[in-house]
């Protein structure tokens, strides 16, 4: 199932608002029939409607939810047990906001089975060899001799209790049609005969580091959302604060919200700024200040870094956890953002440690190119904080 915006935002908002034409509410109307992501999106929406007058014409507002932190509040607005404000920011960011809108989505997909089967490519020949519902469930002790477990619901407990949304929460996930109920209960089963082996096996996901969190601080500027509009005409300080608000996700591991910052168009249009002002710095009067070239090459490559270690992170993430899709071109994503790092550090003389190496090499080793992982490796110095870490990961791709 995937997380794909079906519906454009600039559409939804005008479906939203009462101002939509015929086409959108026509496309809107199908996936509302046949399409089980979009089937909880539009339901949340209208059940928290029907609990109090809710504005869709209110001033924009910024998106600063965490992951951990939307997961929280779905929690409560499928649960009913949001407050009024709670409901209403809800709406806010998602008039506000595309990336809050595709996140939501992403949040919704998590709870839809269907994906389970593309992430488990190990167990394609446990579902060849077990070829009914029925023969699924008796392996999985669901059903014994064709009649169902007392005490069992197929395709219930165990997505509630894998995700963690809360109790109530499975009443909302679970499809208002039953347009995958058969796929949902095969692969239910499929889990539960599988519960004690590893499920996602992250390709050399052992060797993974936390990108360094005390470079993070050192880059961090002081500002707000505010300020950043007040000063769109510095490149540096917009990356600053960027920074500064990656922080918190790559502490608490959310690479998601960290990438979604990154990669954002303000980030890139401030990186590419940089960029076109280090062709020629003396075209701004500030050529003959060694120092602001420096921080300005430093943050460059610090930018090209933590980018490509967050999309690697959130790769990760999403390939360890049982109901997430694990994008492939989040390793490309970080490929082509560490190489950028590492070809900054060459022409800038930057010493960064080899961290940059040693993110590009577990990249190419969890895309299964491992010539390509083992030349990044083998150039990390023997001085580097990263040459154990490089050679342990070296011995596994032996």
């Amino acid at each position: 199932m995937g997380t794909e915006s079906k519906v454009q935002h600039p559409d939804l908002v005008a479906y939203l608002r009462g101002k939509s034409n015929p086409a959108i509410d026509s496309t809107i109307q199908t996936l509302k029939e046949y399409h089980p992501v979009y089937q909880h999106f539009f339901a949340l929406i209208e059940d928290i409607c029907q609990l109090s007058p809710l504005d869709f014409f209110r001033p924009p507002t910024i998106d600063t939810l965490s992951f951990n932190d939307l997961e929280d509040l779905l929690i409560r607005l499928t649960g009913g047990t949001a407050s009024p404000e709670e409901r209403q920011r809800f709406i806010d960011l998602l008039v506000s906001s595309p990336g809050f809108y595709r996140r939501v989505l992403i949040k919704l997909s998590q709870a839809i089975p269907q994906p389970v089967m593309e992430e488990m490519p190990e167990f394609a020949g446990e579902f060849a060899r077990l070829h009914s519902d029925e023969e699924l469930l008796r392996a999985a002790g669901i059903i014994k001799n064709g009649t169902q477990t007392p005490g069992t619901e197929p395709g219930r407990g165990w997505l509630v209790n894998i995700i963690g949304f809360g109790q109530n929460i499975f009443d909302f996930f679970r499809p208002r049609r039953p347009v995958y109920a058969g796929l949902a209960t095969a692969i239910a089963a499929v889990i539960l005969v599988f519960a004690g082996v590893s499920m996602t096996r992250v390709p050399y996901g052992a060797h993974w580091e936390t990108p360094p969190l005390d470079q993070i601080s050192s880059l961090r500027g002081n500002g707000s959302a505010s300020s950043l509009r007040a000063e769109n005409n510095d490149p540096r300080r917009i990356l600053q604060l960027h920074f500064n608000w990656i922080d918190q996700d790559v502490r608490k591991e959310d690479y998601a919200g960290a990438v979604e910052k990154l990669a954002s168009p303000g980030a890139q249009t401030a990186a590419r700024s940089l960029e076109e002002w280090l062709e020629n710095p003396s075209r701004n009067g500030s050529g003959a200040d060694p120092a602001r070239l420096a921080e300005t090459q430093g943050l460059l490559q610090d930018y090209y870094f933590y980018r490509g270690a967050a999309h690697l992170g959130n790769y990760r993430n999403h390939k360890k956890s049982l109901l997430q899709i694990a994008d492939r071109k989040e390793l490309g994503e970080a490929a082509r953002a560490l190489s950028k790092a590492e070809a900054l550090a060459a022409a800038y003389s930057i010493d960064t440690g080899g961290r940059e190496l040693y993110y590009l090499g577990l990249t190419f080793a969890m895309e299964g190119k491992k010539d390509a992982a083992r030349r990044e490796l083998a150039k990390i110095s023997e001085n580097s904080g990263y040459f154990p870490k490089a050679q342990a990961l070296l011995k596994d791709l032996q």
